[in-house]
């Protein structure tokens, strides 16, 4: 599997690997589009350059780019504009605009030999009136002067019924240009290492030092150029989500094309332009990367072609030429982000998330990354800057060193019974920070380093063929009995381990490693953050609302019946601060600036906890005297609303068990996310029980406030909910759970209204 661009550029070492230490201004880490052209505009500055880059120049996803060059950033217009504004995406449209034609300018001016082509695209329907057309030219037609909505008779050579069609827009051969451009920029000084890869950083408040293996370039600033943040700073990771988007090249004697950018808004949707008068390139099918392996897409690319595109003839069928892959690393919002690292000491430049226009907005963030690193301003710096989302970075400590002592012990241990293993379905296990998989090859067990030494991949998510095995990601091949390179983009063999059989149990040799510091770097002092004055300030306000809740109960209310006082308040209060942590969410998610006080959503969802936990334990104390038999005397929640609350305690109980940073780091962040998503389930449950068990607690001002607090919960969580499916073109896994949650609601609350168990009905 490989792109056609190797084809003109054939994979090969251009420049040497890192001999001794460097010391320069600059070190750029990723040999990409955005990685060169941020040399380009150092060197354009005068400034004194070193890129490193693991492999060879544009061997990553810029080497399987489609060679669109377009100004839209990813994803949808209208999404952004809702998000930010419309003057936010005139301005990221006027950015990416101006960047397009810089990039034109330059192949012209220097005569890059890349295929280039000025063209028009379209994002386009195969019906008329498609709703994503129509919302997406509201937004579209104020951004961007060259635009036009366009019907069928004004679509020659496209598919389309209508289209958004944008002027000015091109093509080129990525490698080609990048090439190019590494080599003009080498005679005008530029220093390119490869098959250098870094595997750690160390800044100070002077300066900064990428380090390759032993070897250390010393610079005033580091930018990181490599899609996804480079590994060693873990707490950039989730930054970006990582997806795989599939391409067929294809040749006919008549491609039914114009010489334009095609995309259309199927679901999965496609995109498509010719290469040469012959032939063309298809991709789409795009999916998270970490479920490639289910992914089928290349079929379904060959069928849109023979169907859509009308190139079914059997007299005259395509030639099947090449079919690849490459990643797509997108944000949240779809917009690149370009910031200089906040516990770094703002020497560690991070520019990612460029997604399917990578192209532009790669070369759009390097121009950015180098004012930053020479300390100008540029009005663009906002526009993909972290606080136009409001991300904040969590601090992580890190200890390495500059010289240790590394004792090495191998050892064979357990990896699985060979009952588990079929051939052609390897197995995947980590140790420690050894990620193997082992193959069964004719009775035969091979294992080797499960990380591809590419990009990244994972090869137990890879296709095996007898005795190789491909990456999902860029389709380097590996021989499975030796780890030997058999196929590019990779340039470095796997690591094997050795394999034995004992008692029907496959084992692996594995070293167990002992680093002895002589050291350590500037990461390991890193101060923590202490926010146990905030927690205890936070616990003196709640606990002094819950007193005047009691006093309240005790002297108004329930005048002088104190355990009946203490149970309502507990209950009010547990309640009213779970709904309002819920309530928060949404209130972050409208106004952004405000998500910096995440943490006071965490402190009111544990302390709504607590005084649920001291109401459960008082009512058991002082109505039940812990008789189960008398609490649980109907398991039907509609006879016995304490079946609710018996429903909802264990997962607010597992909720804040895991409302800590630590369970966020053990956990990771998507799989804790998961996890705290039952709190919807649980809070509905909470309100079944408060709203049946106590229908007198809505006649006063406490339970008043409550409902008040639960309707503004529930409206702020719905409205979030609907948003995002619509989003998602209601796709999601989270569409068909939503869902469900509130279909049952539905039914609960229709059975509870027909028993008359509502306060009003009382």
């Amino acid at each position: 599997m490989n792109s056609p661009w190797y084809a003109k550029t054939p994979d090969e070492r251009l420049f040497p690997k890192i001999e001794k230490d460097e010391t320069t201004d600059l070190v750029i880490v990723g040999g990409g589009i955005a990685g060169i052209m941020a040399a380009h505009y150092a060197i354009e500055k005068n400034m004194r350059v070193v890129l490193l880059e693991k492999n060879h120049i544009a061997t990553g996803d810029s080497g399987a780019t489609t060679g669109f060059l377009t100004r839209l950033p990813e994803g949808s217009i209208v999404a952004l504009e809702k998000l930010y504004g419309p003057a936010f995406v005139r301005g990221v449209l006027d950015a990416s605009g101006k960047t397009q034609k810089y990039i034109f300018d330059l192949i012209t001016s220097q005569h890059i030999d890349c295929d280039f082509r000025i063209c028009n695209s379209y994002i386009g329907s195969y019906k008329n009136n498609d709703p994503v057309i129509e919302e997406e030219w509201t937004v579209i037609r104020k951004a961007d002067d060259r635009a036009s909505l366009r019907h069928v008779g004004e679509l020659t050579g496209s598919p389309f019924a209508e289209a958004i069609g944008l002027a000015e827009e091109g093509s080129m051969h990525a490698r080609a240009f990048i090439r190019h451009m590494s080599l003009a920029l080498v005679k005008k000084g530029l220093h390119i290492f490869e098959e250098s890869e870094v595997t750690r950083f160390e800044t100070t408040p002077t300066g900064a030092t990428a380090y390759v293996g032993s070897l250390a370039v010393h610079a005033q600033k580091i930018i990181i150029a490599t899609g996804r943040p480079h590994s060693y700073f873990t707490e950039l990771q989730t930054l970006v989500t990582q997806k795989l988007s599939y391409v067929v090249s294809a040749a006919h004697s008549q491609i039914p094309l114009g010489d334009d950018l095609y995309w259309d808004t199927s679901l999965p949707y496609f995109y498509y332009r010719k290469t040469d008068p012959h032939t063309m390139i298809v991709g789409g099918c795009d999916i998270d990367a970490a479920q490639a392996q289910s992914q089928n897409a290349f079929p379904k690319i060959e069928q849109f072609i023979k169907t859509r595109l009308k190139l079914d003839n059997p007299r005259d069928s395509y030639t099947h030429m090449f079919k690849w892959s490459g990643s797509l690393f997108e944000t949240n919002d779809n917009l690149p982000y370009v910031f200089a690292h906040p516990h770094e000491h703002g020497r560690i430049i991070v520019i990612t998330g460029f997604g399917g226009n990578g192209l532009v907005m790669g070369t759009l963030a390097a121009e950015i990354s180098i004012a930053l690193a020479r300390g100008e301003y540029t009005p663009e710096q906002k526009l993909f800057s972290l606080e136009r989302s409001n991300t904040t970075i969590a601090q992580v400590a890190k200890t390495s060193s500059t010289t240790s002592t590394i004792e090495k012990v191998k050892t064979f241990v357990p990896f699985a019974p060979i009952s588990e293993f079929t051939a052609g379905k390897p197995i995947m296990k980590n140790f420690g920070e050894q990620h193997i998989v082992v193959f069964k090859v004719k009775e035969k067990y091979f294992a080797m380093n499960n990380t591809c030494s590419h990009a990244g991949g994972s090869l137990a998510d890879g296709s095996q063929t007898d005795t190789t095995v491909e990456c999902p990601l860029h389709g380097a091949r590996y021989s499975i009995e030796t780890g030997e390179v058999i196929g590019p983009p990779a340039i470095r063999a796997q690591q094997t381990y050795k394999t034995r059989v004992t008692d029907n149990v496959v084992e692996i040799e594995i070293e167990k490693m002992v680093v002895i510091p002589v050291q350590l770097s500037a990461r390991s002092t890193i101060p923590r953050i202490r926010r146990w004055p905030y927690i205890l300030l936070f616990g003196a306000i709640a606990f002094l609302i819950w007193a005047i809740q009691f006093l309240l109960q005790f002297y108004w209310l329930q005048q002088g019946e104190q355990y009946i006082s203490l149970v309502r308040s507990f209950a009010l209060m547990g309640a009213s601060l779970i709904g309002l942590a819920l309530f928060t969410s949404a209130i972050f998610k409208w106004f952004p600036k405000t998500a910096r006080y995440w943490h006071l959503r965490r402190y009111l969802g544990v302390a709504g906890f607590i005084f649920v936990s001291l109401h459960i334990a008082s009512v058991y104390q002082y109505y039940y005297d812990y008789n189960l038999a008398e609490i649980y005397f109907s398991l039907n929640p509609l006879e016995n609303p304490i079946i609710f609350g018996t429903i909802a305690y264990p997962i607010l109980f597992l909720m804040a068990l895991t409302s800590t940073d630590w369970a966020v780091t053990k956990l990771k962040p998507r799989r804790w996310k998961n996890l705290h998503r039952f709190i919807y389930p649980a809070y509905i449950s909470s309100i079944f029980h408060f709203v049946f068990i106590d229908p007198e607690l809505f006649t006063h001002l406490p339970g008043q406030v409550l409902l008040v607090i639960t309707l503004a919960a529930l409206i702020g969580q719905l409205y979030w909910f609907f948003k995002t499916i619509a989003k998602r073109h209601f796709q999601s896994l989270g569409t068909f759970v939503g869902f469900t949650i509130i279909f049952i609601t539905f039914i609960i609350s229709a059975l509870a209204y027909s028993a008359k168990l509502f306060p009003w009905q009382r």
